[in-house]
């Protein structure tokens, strides 16, 4: 709020009319003559936080790390910065991006650049969001769907993708949680993946690409932690354990172990890059990697024998 020079959060809120660049829902204040075409981030232009509170998306991005956005030659790019000294999530979303670069097809999950912005090191991303279309997170999808606590959360949120004609959902869920074990993720929480619908006519839907990985490869791990013959963490957002997450995946056919050949070589490689994890970190993270990897591979072979020798 000090650098948006103002003195509360219903100011910073107010100041930017509650406009984002995720939907198109905003706050018109009673007897202005506003109109949502002359003031929306997407087809006008906005300032820097620090600028003023007035004309920024960067108030109405949630999130716990600092974030904001820069428009470069027409593209809205999400800036994000990291929670430690040692600034590990920028570099796991670069890994993340590599990773499901290797599984996924192009739209699939949102690209990660690694950027420095005022010395720091930080992750950089297109949005994926237009100002026809607008993000609906698993969180809010519950709400529609009547998925009360003790329902079974993955049943009824696939249950209603369905619905709504979403093609291939639990497809699109298998990739989501195979990658999420692949890279440790502990931060895949219902506000963290969903859907896109058209806004105008409320239908259109299709699901969100991946994005927000920067929790996996170990963001909050120790050392010691990692000197352990197994890393445990917690899953989200359908189980608790990892294992009985993986067990909901119900469709591997487009999975190929192939595809991750050297990969534990592609983590020790952009590790290494962030001076402030030393190389025994580093070379242990790999390792988990390679168990994780070695895990889903197991799984693949169970569903397809042809895998089995991977």
């Amino acid at each position: 709020m000090r650098a948006a020079c103002v003195s509360s959060t219903d100011a910073l809120m107010f100041g930017s009319l509650g406009l984002n660049l995720s939907d198109q829902y905003w706050f018109k204040p009673e007897g202005v003559n506003l109109d949502w075409y002359e003031v929306n981030f997407f087809e006008n232009g906005y300032e820097r936080a620090t600028e003023g509170p007035l004309r920024t998306p960067d108030s109405s991005t949630p999130g716990a790390l600092e974030k904001r956005w820069e428009r470069v030659r027409g593209t809205d790019f999400l800036i994000k910065g990291s929670s430690g000294s040692d600034e590990r999530e920028p570099y796991n979303e670069l890994l993340a991006t590599r990773l499901m670069k290797r599984l996924l097809s192009e739209g699939e999950y949102v690209p990660y650049r690694l950027v420095e912005r005022d010395g720091h090191a930080c992750s950089s991303c297109p949005t994926f969001v237009t100002p026809e279309t607008e993000f609906v997170p698993a969180a809010d999808v519950a709400v529609c769907a009547g998925i009360s606590e003790g329902r079974d959360f993955y049943r009824g949120y696939a249950a209603f993708c369905e619905s709504k004609g979403i093609p291939d959902v639990r497809t699109s869920l298998a990739k989501m949680i195979v990658c999420d074990h692949l890279m440790a993720n502990f931060d895949r929480h219902r506000c963290n993946f969903g859907l896109v619908r058209t806004v105008e006519s409320l239908d259109g839907w299709r699901v969100a690409p991946l994005f927000d990985n920067g929790a996996g490869f170990f963001s909050r791990a120790s050392l010691p932690e990692l000197e352990q013959a197994r890393f445990t963490w917690t899953a989200n957002p359908f189980d608790e354990y990892p294992s009985q997450q993986l067990a909901r995946v119900e469709d591997l056919s487009w999975y190929d172990p192939i595809l991750l050949a050297n990969f534990a070589d592609e983590v020790r490689e952009v590790l290494s890059t962030n001076s402030a994890l030393p190389a025994a970190f580093v070379e242990h993270a790999a390792r988990h990697v390679q168990r994780n990897i070695d895990t889903v591979n197991d799984l693949a072979a169970e569903r397809n024998p042809v895998w089995a020798g991977f």
